[in-house]
């Protein structure tokens, strides 16, 4: 994982801390393509449970998915199209709307990633350094300040290009309100188990310790021989 190195002195920069923060960003990337691969698309979170009427409400979650470092210019910085494992958040709950009973509808998640918060930033007026500038060149046009990386919930009777597949909602005709038994797991929905629920699925191999059984001819404290037998050649006979 890439560092920056600064100097006492030295006359900061800009990309000094774009750079910091996209090195960081690489980081976390590759740390996930370790764990889950670089072609795929994992996703945590994101339960489904009625809401009031014909809605339902998403829990926040998050996806990983593949992608490239910045496929635009980020700030100053130039796009990178190196190959890199991103993560995309929702970070609060999700009302969504059924369009109507009587129907399937998927649920499905799409990743985005979106330069937004734009505001009129202060910049530094050279020509007279106690009066700032309202955006740049003292234009009071507003910037992005924060590049988010999304993940976007929607729900339609199929899944849009781009988009991966969460939960199957099926609504039968004359219903007016959703219930526990129309929500599935979508066929394809990328979960995969925590590392709590794979510690609590895991059984030993052996539920006892095992012990040295043997005797007879040629024991050792170093060798056991089992069923043997002279006709043979060789100690182990097994029919």
């Amino acid at each position: 994982m890439d560092r920056q190195i600064v100097y006492p002195a030295q006359i900061p920069l800009d990309s000094d801390q774009l750079n910091a923060q996209r090195n960081a960003y690489v980081g976390l990337g590759q740390l996930a393509a370790m764990a889950y691969g670089w072609s795929t698309v994992a996703a945590s979170g994101f339960a489904c449970t009625p809401g009031s009427g014909l809605t339902l409400v998403i829990a926040p979650g998050s996806l990983l998915a593949p992608g490239v470092v910045d496929a635009s210019a980020y700030g100053t910085l130039a796009a990178v199209s190196s190959a890199l494992v991103r993560q995309y958040a929702s970070r609060d709950p999700v009302t969504l709307a059924v369009p109507g009973a009587g129907a399937t509808y998927t649920v499905y998640v799409t990743p985005a990633t979106v330069d937004t918060d734009d505001t009129v930033l202060p910049f530094y007026n050279a020509a007279d350094p106690s009066v700032t500038y309202a955006g740049a060149d003292n234009s009071g046009k507003t910037a992005p300040t924060v590049r988010q990386d999304m993940a976007q919930i929607g729900i339609g009777v199929s899944v849009p290009d781009g988009a991966y597949p969460l939960w199957t909602i099926t609504v039968p005709a004359g219903a007016t309100s959703i219930t526990a038994d129309m929500i599935a797991q979508a066929a394809g929905a990328p979960f995969y188990d925590t590392i709590p629920q794979l510690q609590a699925a895991k059984q030993d191999a052996l539920g006892f310790t095992p012990v040295q059984q043997g005797g007879g001819t040629n024991q050792t404290t170093d060798k056991v021989n089992l069923g043997q037998d002279s006709t043979y050649e060789g100690l182990l006979r097994v029919s």
